[in-house]
C-alpha cells in the first residue's frame, strides 16, 4: 500500500481546482465544490467518477440534496440568486442547534433554502426526542416554517418545489411543515405578529432595501433566545463605500446600524466568500424582551 497523497480527497471534485491556489474567486469555487461534495453528497462521490465540466456551477452537482430544486428555478427563469449549498447547510445546522420548532423566512425564490431549513427543525425535532429525560417534559410542538415571498409567479415554483418533496402544508390537515405566504413582506409579517405567532429562528433574504423594516417587524416575532440571521449584508464590499447610492447597499448600511444599536440583540457579522462570490451575513441572538 503506497502513502496516501495529500491530494487524494480530492478527485471527487466537479470543479477543478486551479493549479495555483491563490485568493480569488477560482479557489472559492474550488473550495466550495471540495465542501459540497465531502460534506453534503448523501455518501462521497467515487474517486472515478466523471466530473461536470469546469464551467459549470458547483451548486448543480446532480447529487446534492434538493439539486432538483435549483433546476425548476432555472427552468422557469428565476434567477440563482439562493444561497448556496453550503450555506444552507449552515443555516439547517443552526437551525438545528437551536432545537428550533419554528422558521421564519423572509424571501422564498425557489424553496431551496426553505428545504434545509426544514431539514434542520427535523435534526432539532430528533434531538430533542433523543434529549428527553422525563415522560413529564412537554412534548415538543410540531415543527413550522413560514416563508414570504412577494412574486406569486416565483411562489408557484417554490409551491412544486416543496411539494415535490413533501414538504409543502397545502391545508390544515396537510402533514406537510412549509407554508408559502405571498405578498408584500411587510403586510404578511404584520399578519403574523396580529395572529400571535412567535419564531425561533428567522432568515432575511430578501429586497435589501427593506432590511430595517423587516428587522423591526421581526423583533415582534421572537423571543429571547431567538436568532435572526440576514443574508448579503457586505455587498462586496460597498457598505463601506461613502460614495453608493446603490439603495441596496444604502438598506444594509442602515440595518447594520441598527441593529448595532439594538439593546435586545447580541450580533456579530463574518465575511464570506465561495461560488456566489464575496459577502456577509448577520447573525442576532434575542437576549431581552
Amino acid at each position: 500500500m503506497g502513502t496516501p497523497s495529500a491530494t487524494d480527497g480530492l478527485a471527487h471534485l466537479s470543479v477543478a481546482p486551479p493549479a495555483n491556489i491563490n485568493p480569488g474567486h477560482g479557489a472559492w469555487d474550488a473550495v466550495d465544490a471540495y465542501l459540497e461534495t465531502t460534506l453534503l453528497l448523501p455518501s462521497h462521490a467515487p474517486a472515478n467518477a466523471t466530473p461536470l465540466p469546469a464551467a459549470a456551477a458547483a451548486v448543480q452537482h446532480p447529487s446534492l440534496p434538493f439539486a432538483d430544486f435549483l433546476e425548476r428555478q432555472s427552468a422557469a427563469g428565476i434567477n440563482a440568486i439562493n444561497v448556496s449549498p453550503t450555506q444552507a447547510a449552515w443555516l439547517s445546522a443552526t437551525v438545528a442547534s437551536l432545537r428550533a420548532t419554528s422558521v421564519l423566512e423572509i424571501g422564498t425564490l425557489g424553496g431551496y433554502s426553505a428545504a434545509w431549513l426544514v431539514r434542520g427543525l427535523q435534526s432539532a425535532a430528533a434531538i430533542a426526542a433523543a434529549t428527553v429525560t422525563s415522560v413529564a417534559e412537554p412534548a415538543p410542538r410540531n415543527p413550522r416554517l413560514v416563508t414570504l415571498e412577494l412574486s406569486e409567479t416565483v411562489a408557484a415554483v417554490a409551491r412544486t418545489n416543496l411539494a415535490s418533496a413533501g414538504l409543502l402544508k397545502t391545508d390544515a390537515a396537510s402533514s406537510g411543515i412549509v407554508e408559502v405566504k405571498v405578498g408584500r413582506a411587510v403586510d404578511s409579517l404584520k399578519e403574523l405578529e396580529l395572529a400571535g405567532e412567535v419564531f425561533d429562528f428567522v432568515f432575511i433574504d430578501a429586497d435589501k432595501e427593506s432590511y430595517p423594516e423587516y428587522l423591526e417587524a421581526v423583533l415582534k416575532l421572537t423571543k429571547v433566545g431567538s436568532v435572526i440571521v440576514a443574508d448579503n449584508v457586505v455587498r462586496r464590499g460597498e457598505i463601506v463605500n461613502p460614495d453608493s447610492a446603490d439603495p441596496r447597499v444604502l438598506g444594509v448600511r442602515r440595518y447594520l446600524e441598527l441593529l448595532g444599536k439594538e439593546s435586545r440583540l447580541m450580533t456579530s457579522a463574518l465575511q464570506t466568500v465561495g461560488s456566489k462570490g464575496y459577502d456577509g451575513l448577520t447573525l442576532s441572538v434575542v437576549v431581552a424582551p
